[in-house]
C-alpha cells in the first residue's frame, strides 16, 4: 500500500523504482531506480521517505526532492516496509533477522551561508560577505499571505532594495534617488536625488549608505537622515554593490580598476588594474576578496594588501562573484558557468547553457540556484552542475535568486515573484506585483521585499512552514 502525505504518494513498484507522485492529480514528482523489486510499502518520517527492496538494501531519500540521503545493505532481500521508531529504522529480513538501525535526525538541514551578514550593523546586497544569497533569519516563505504596503516612487526600480534595522533602502534607476522606507508602514522616512541612475544595490554599515552610480560618483549618506556625508569620483561608472568589511569599502569600477578604501574618510588602500571592467559585485571569505571582471578574469586579492593571489581565465565576460563552501561560482556572457577552487584557482567544472548568465547565483551544499534571460529557473547540482531541476517563468529571470530555508524564491520581468521548494521544484506559490521585477527578493523577518518597474517597492508577508506531524 502506498504512503500518503499532504504533497505527495509515495509507493514502489516491480520495475525496481520507487516513485513520488503528486497528490493532487497523480503525476510523477521524482523516481528513483533500486536494483530489485520494491513491493513492501513506504514509511515517511518527517521529511524523509524510507523504501526497502529486493535489492538488500534500505533507501531513505529527502520526501519533497527525492535526494538519496542514505542506503544500507543487508544479508538478504525485503519484502516487509521499514518501521521508523524513535532513533532507530526496524527492518524485517528475508535472512530470518529482524534488524534496528540506528538513525541520526535530518540529514539535511536548512542552509546557512558561511558569513550571512559582516557584523550587527552591515547589511550587504546578496545576503552577506559571501554574496551567497542565504538569508537565515527571515520567516521561510512556504506560503503567501497578504501585502503588507506597497511604496510609489518617482522612477523605475532596477536595483534589488535592501533591508537593515527596519528600514528598507531602494534606489531608483533613471533619476538616481534613493528612498529609505519604514519596513513596518511603507512610509518614506527621507530620500536623497543623485545626478545619475544607479543600477546596483546600496550597502550599509555602522550609520552609512553606500552606493554608486553612472555619473562615476560613490555616495556615502547618513542612513538615518539621507544628509551626504561626502562622495568620491572615479574614472569610470559603477555597475556593482559595495562590500564593506571591517571599516574597508571593496568595490569593481568600469575604470578597469578594483579598489579598496577606507569607509571613514574614502582614503585609498590598495587598487588592482585588469584589462576590462567590473560588473560583479566582489565576495570575501576570510583574508581574500574576490571579483569577476570583463576580461574574462576571476581575480583573488588579499583583502589587506591587495596582492593577487590567483587569477582564472574564463571565456567571456564574467558577471556574477559568488563563494560558498571553499568554491567561486561565477557566469559569463557565453552562457558558461564555472565551479573554481577558492584557494588555487583551479577550475572545478563548466557547464554550458544557451543563455548568458547574468543572474547572481544562489549556492547552496545541494544545488546553485540561477534565472535566465528565456525565463527559465534553474536548480544545478552544486558538486556537478548538472541541472537537477527547472521551470519556466513567463518572461527573463535575472534578479539574483534568495533562499531560505527549504524554500528558494526567484523574480522575473513576467511581474512575478516565485516561491519554490528547493529540492524538488515545486511551485508553492506565486505573486503579481505591477511591473517587471529584475532585482533579488529580499526575505526580511515575516516579509519578502521586492521592488519593479512600475515605480513600486513591496512588502509581502508570508507564513513559514506547518508544524504539522505526518499521519
Amino acid at each position: 500500500s502506498p504512503a500518503i502525505t499532504e504533497e505527495h504518494i509515495y509507493v514502489g513498484g516491480v520495475d525496481k523504482n520507487v516513485y513520488a507522485l503528486d497528490r493532487q492529480n497523480g503525476k510523477q514528482v521524482w523516481s528513483h531506480k533500486t536494483k530489485g523489486k520494491v513491493i513492501a510499502s513506504a514509511a515517511v518520517a518527517g521529511n524523509v521517505v524510507l523504501f526497502a527492496s529486493e535489492d538488500k538494501h534500505v533507501y531513505a531519500f529527502d520526501r519533497l526532492g527525492g535526494a538519496l540521503l542514505w542506503k544500507h545493505a543487508f544479508g538478504s532481500e525485503f519484502f516487509a516496509s521499514p518501521v521508523p521508531y524513535k532513533d532507530l529504522v526496524v527492518a524485517g529480513n528475508r535472512d530470518k533477522y529482524v534488524y534496528g538501525l540506528a538513525v541520526n535526525g535530518p540529514h539535511v538541514e536548512a542552509p546557512q551561508s558561511e558569513t550571512t551578514q559582516d557584523t550587527a550593523d552591515t547589511v550587504l546586497f546578496r545576503g552577506g560577505l559571501t554574496r551567497d544569497g542565504i538569508f537565515t533569519d527571515a520567516t521561510e516563505p512556504r506560503e503567501k499571505l497578504n501585502v503588507r504596503w506597497q511604496f510609489k516612487g518617482k522612477d523605475v526600480f532596477y536595483a534589488s532594495p535592501l533591508v537593515a534595522d527596519d528600514v528598507v533602502y531602494a534606489l531608483s534607476n533613471k533619476s538616481g534617488r534613493i528612498y529609505a522606507i519604514d519596513f513596518n508602514t511603507g512610509k518614506e522616512i527621507w530620500s536623497f536625488e543623485t545626478d545619475s541612475s544607479s543600477r546596483a544595490s546600496a550597502a550599509v554599515s555602522e550609520d552609512v549608505v553606500c552606493f554608486g552610480n553612472y555619473s562615476h560618483y560613490l555616495y556615502v549618506l547618513d542612513r538615518h537622515n539621507g544628509d551626504l556625508k561626502r562622495k568620491h569620483q572615479f574614472p569610470g561608472f559603477f555597475e556593482a554593490s559595495p562590500l564593506i568589511h571591517e571599516g574597508v569599502i571593496y568595490i569593481g569600477c568600469y575604470d578597469k580598476h578594483f579598489y579598496a578604501m577606507a569607509l571613514e574618510d574614502g582614503a585609498p588602500l590598495w587598487e588592482y588594474k585588469a584589462k576590462g571592467g567590473f560588473y560583479a559585485s566582489a565576495a570575501l571569505f576570510e583574508d581574500t576578496v574576490y571579483c569577476g571582471s570583463q576580461d574574462n578574469h576571476m581575480y583573488a586579492w588579499d583583502r589587506k594588501t591587495g596582492k593577487l593571489k590567483w587569477k582564472y581565465k574564463g571565456k567571456s565576460n564574467l558577471y556574477t562573484t559568488t563563494y560558498h563552501n571553499g568554491a567561486i561560482y561565477t557566469g559569463d556572457s557565453s552562457g558558461n558557468m564555472y565551479a573554481i577552487d577558492a584557494d588555487n584557482g583551479k577550475l572545478r567544472w563548466t557547464r554550458k547553457h544557451s543563455w548568458f548568465v547574468e543572474s547572481p547565483q544562489a549556492v547552496t551544499d545541494e544545488h546553485i540556484y540561477v534565472g535566465a534571460p528565456d525565463g527559465e529557473c534553474f536548480a544545478l547540482e552544486t558538486l556537478t552542475g548538472k541541472k537537477a531541476w527547472v521551470y519556466k517563468a513567463g518572461k527573463q529571470a535575472v534578479g539574483g535568486p534568495a533562499v531560505v530555508g527549504d524554500t528558494v524564491l526567484f523574480t522575473s520581468s513576467d511581474k512575478h515573484l516565485y516561491a519554490f521548494d528547493r529540492m524538488s521544484g515545486r511551485l508553492l506559490w506565486k505573486h503579481q506585483c505591477s511591473g517587471d521585477i529584475v532585482g533579488s527578493p529580499i526575505p526580511y523577518k515575516q516579509s519578502v521585499v521586492v521592488a519593479d518597474f512600475n515605480h513600486h517597492v513591496y512588502a509581502i508577508d508570508v507564513k513559514g512552514p506547518k508544524k504539522k506531524a505526518l499521519s
